[in-house]
């Protein structure tokens, strides 16, 4: 349980950069269909300019399912996280907390099976200045940071599949993370706005060139790197990606679609991320929903 807990936070940490990173390229989340049901108070997309503190919450369900859809096994229960970045004076630092975190399950010497929160990541923390994360357990007291968590998805290997990358959680490794901006344009990956839309598009023709047609009303762009071909399906109002698609020697590995809600100014807010990973040359599949929601940016005062 643990395990799972530790992958679904890292997952967590690589979604709260702003972007996803499939087989090596960069893409901002966006909408596959945007929603019209109205946005809650508590989910506006108001960006003040005065703003210090954003925070969501976050739902992450995981599965496995066979090549016709039939699932393995029951569903695990979903991990909740609160997601909440701050700008301090040295820059910005995240902290993501579970209300799910499960016990872990010691066997005692004689035999007993005792249920123990002492290794139970509750609260991780990052100062975005490169040094590794911090892991606290539900008493707030700080573990030590395992090796290298693996990975939702089976990592690229002989096989052709792909791997999403995940921050780095080993402790006293030199950081693989870079320190991060200082800015406040990461918000355009949780918030996008309709001001930057030039600014997407251009970003999308940079990594995948012009687009080569249109599919589905949506803009589709393609690039191949020897057996890998990288598909981006993007919505030509707003220029944000609707959907994603990673072939790797005629075969179809990663799928990911893109949920967003209408905000504030004409702005899409992040909502859901769906994607479907090949698991085995069988076509099992680990499905990875992800669902984000009250969703604020607030004034709080220095730090």
């Amino acid at each position: 349980m643990r395990t799972r807990h530790l992958r679904s936070a890292a997952l967590v940490l690589a979604l709260v950069s702003g972007a996803l990173i499939v087989g090596g390229m960069t893409y901002l989340s966006a909408a596959t269909q945007v929603s019209k049901r109205a946005i809650p108070p508590d989910e506006t997309g108001a960006t003040p300019d005065d703003w210090d503190t954003f925070s969501a919450d976050i739902t992450v369900r995981h599965s496995r399912v066979q090549a016709d859809g039939t699932p393995f096994d029951a569903a695990a229960s979903p991990t909740q996280y609160h997601w909440e970045r701050s700008r301090t004076a040295n820059g910005w630092k995240t902290t993501v907390t579970t209300s799910t975190a499960a016990r872990v399950t010691l066997n005692a010497s004689d035999g007993a099976v005792i249920q123990d929160n002492r290794f139970s990541v509750a609260r991780i923390e990052d100062d975005e200045d490169g040094s590794p994360v911090r892991l606290y357990n539900q008493r707030g007291e700080q573990v030590p940071v395992p090796p290298p968590v693996r990975s939702a998805a089976p990592r690229s290997d002989a096989k052709g599949l792909p791997e999403f990358r995940r921050p780095s959680l080993r402790t006293g490794d030199a950081p693989q993370r870079p320190a991060v901006d200082g800015g406040r344009a990461w918000l355009e990956g949780i918030i996008a706005s309709s001001s930057a839309k030039a600014t997407r598009r251009q970003g999308l023709e940079r990594q995948l060139g012009s687009p080569t047609s249109r599919v589905r009303g949506a803009d589709r762009f393609v690039v191949t790197r020897g057996e890998t071909t990288q598909e981006v399906l993007a919505d030509p109002e707003s220029a944000v990606p609707v959907e994603m698609n990673v072939v790797r020697s005629g075969r179809l590995v990663t799928h990911s679609t893109f949920g967003y809600v209408p905000g504030a100014g004409g702005s899409l807010v992040r909502h859901t991320i769906h994607t479907e990973q090949l698991a085995s040359n069988k076509g099992d599949r680990l499905v990875t929903d992800i669902e984000y929601t009250n969703i604020r940016t607030e004034r709080r005062g220095s730090r």
